[in-house]
């Protein structure tokens, strides 16, 4: 007969379940505290602080502290990196290496030379153009960092050189006054546009002789309607006397006969110019060239009485 199967479950027979074992969860010390950070020593160099170089501040302020440039420099200055708000501070305080203390100053030096190797002839550029450093046409690689080691090792402001900031402002407050120009220039352009044109000019009188007469100047012009405000008052103060004497019984015939030639002579002026344009001081001028300057002058409240009575006809 076969033997019954065993029911204890144990592991090994067939069908047997094998328990989980669980691992102990390994907790982490509340108490555990990050290594402090030592801040960063500034060498105490013998130049002057790239912060305090006019151009040199300038063009910092023209990197972002997240640029690799920003980054480059800081890892070349203080021989590792810093945090981004830290970075173009550190730089700024910068005034050049320091191997005081070293235990072997020429393999310090050495060490910060060798780093300039690592960069393209595009990178020492870029590093030259930040320190302000001038660009030599002639030089190579190494004569390209030689130079820059030089400037680290005491940076000092480039002699002669232009200030950048003093020129960019130069050129921007050119720039709005160009842009200010341009504006007014439309302001006209559109007021002219949006004006009604002017009406077309009336020729002046023509003279005796059948030529044209030239505008007068806007001066001529004041001092004919001065002139006709004063043959105005002469004008009323000749009617208010000729009021007290209603019959012209006392008149010469001969001056009766004169009169008689102005009007005729004036109204043939009247019908041959331009009422808009023609003046009491232009029908003067052509009865003067007819009558004389005497009679002009001797019937110069008759002319201007004359000319008004025409024109309300």
């Amino acid at each position: 007969m076969d033997a019954p199967a065993d029911a204890s479950g144990e592991a090994g027979g067939d069908g047997a379940r094998l328990k989980r074992v669980r691992r102990p969860v390994e907790r982490i010390d509340a108490q555990y505290q990050a290594p402090e950070r030592t801040p960063l020593a500034i060498p105490q160099g013998r130049g002057t602080p790239l912060g305090d170089i006019p151009n040199v501040a300038f063009k910092l302020t023209k990197v972002s502290r997240n640029d690799d440039l920003a980054k480059s420099v800081h890892r070349l200055l203080f021989r590792k990196p810093a945090k981004a708000m830290e970075i173009k501070k550190n730089v700024a305080a910068f005034r050049g290496y320091s191997y005081e203390g070293a235990s072997d100053e020429q393999a310090e030096k050495a060490k910060d030379r060798e780093r300039l190797d690592r960069y393209t002839v595009a990178g020492l550029h870029e590093l030259m153009d930040l320190f302000d450093i001038s660009r030599a046409s002639g030089d190579g690689k190494e004569a390209k960092a030689d130079r820059i080691f030089q400037f680290l090792c005491k940076p000092e402001a480039r002699e002669g050189a232009k200030d950048l900031q003093a020129a960019e402002e130069a050129a921007k407050a050119k720039v709005a006054r160009k842009r200010e120009r341009n504006a007014k220039k439309k302001g006209k352009a559109k007021g002219a546009a949006a004006a009604p044109p002017p009406p077309p000019p009336s020729k002046r009188a023509k003279t005796a002789s059948g030529a044209v007469k030239k505008k007068a100047p806007a001066d001529d012009e004041d001092d004919d309607e001065e002139e006709e405000e004063e043959e105005e008052e002469e004008v009323s103060a000749g009617q208010e006397e000729e009021d007290d004497d209603d019959d012209d019984d006392d008149v010469p015939l001969g001056a009766m006969n004169i009169k008689s030639k102005l009007t005729s002579s004036i109204t043939a002026i009247l019908k041959k110019s331009d009422l808009d344009t023609i003046t009491m001081k232009t029908v003067r001028k052509e009865l003067a060239t007819e009558f004389g300057e005497d009679v002009v002058a001797d019937n110069k409240a008759f002319i201007k009485e004359t000319v008004t009575a025409k024109l309300a006809e």
